[in-house]
């Protein structure tokens, strides 16, 4: 919810995830401060032209090239005039804290240690591989509210996203311009005081849609054709 993400491979033995048993607690993903949550998660394949989309409560979003080497040179990095919460929001924006940056390592019994600065990081190197149980690095700055969603993404995808009032809003990807990571974003939903973006998820492609109609109706079709068993009486 503050805004952090994290990137480890599943199968390398140093930085990825072991194999575990059915029973067992699991391993440690993410550190987390104190106050945080995860609030997704993808699994991300070796295709280009992928991107993270994140979205806050609020209703800002923005979308960052997963890879910078598929970004291009130059990309907008703030919002354009007049993006910035007004009002109310504004002071509401003001409010919501950034994470707290001390961790503690709790049952485990290790002391308190200060997150290390991320300095020179301006989110131009895009969501390099780390090792698991880290704290990850900066995708948004929660200015405008915690962030409660993100979603691996291409460009022609689409985004489905419902608030706590029941209000919904269906986008093209492509309507979100790709930034950097470490920005706030541009206002994705304009929302009614006291409302909250509930939670998002991604729209099939058209074609794939098709696809499953076409098969389904296929399916049926043949289900049709199987003549019934008749019943059998004593």
């Amino acid at each position: 919810r503050s805004g952090r993400a994290i990137r480890f491979p599943l199968n390398d033995p140093g930085k990825g995830l072991r194999l575990l048993g059915r029973m067992s607690r699991g391993v440690r993903a993410v550190r987390l401060n104190p106050g945080d949550e995860v609030v997704g998660f993808s699994v991300v394949d070796e295709s280009a032209n992928k991107f993270v989309f994140t979205i806050t409560e609020r209703g800002f979003a923005k979308r960052t090239w997963l890879d910078a080497s598929s970004a291009p040179e130059v990309l907008d990095e703030e919002p354009e005039a007049g993006e910035e919460a007004e009002g109310d929001d504004a002071a509401e924006a003001a409010e919501v804290p950034e994470a707290n940056e001390v961790v503690e390592e709790g049952a485990e019994g290790a002391e308190a240690s200060a997150e290390p600065a991320e300095e020179g990081d301006d989110g131009s190197k895009g969501y390099r591989i780390q090792s698991r149980g880290g704290k990850g690095i900066r995708d948004m700055k929660t200015k405008n509210g915690a962030v409660v969603g993100t979603l691996i993404v291409t460009e022609s995808d689409q985004v489905f996203v419902i608030t706590d009032t029941g209000r919904v809003i269906r986008s093209r990807i492509a309507d979100v311009r790709a930034t950097r990571r470490n920005t706030q974003g541009v206002r994705f939903m304009r929302l009614e005081e006291g409302e909250r973006i509930q939670a998002i998820a991604r729209v099939q492609d058209t074609d794939e849609v098709a696809g499953e109609a076409i098969s389904a109706e296929g399916a049926e079709a043949e289900a049709a054709e199987v003549p019934s068993t008749p019943e059998s009486t004593e």
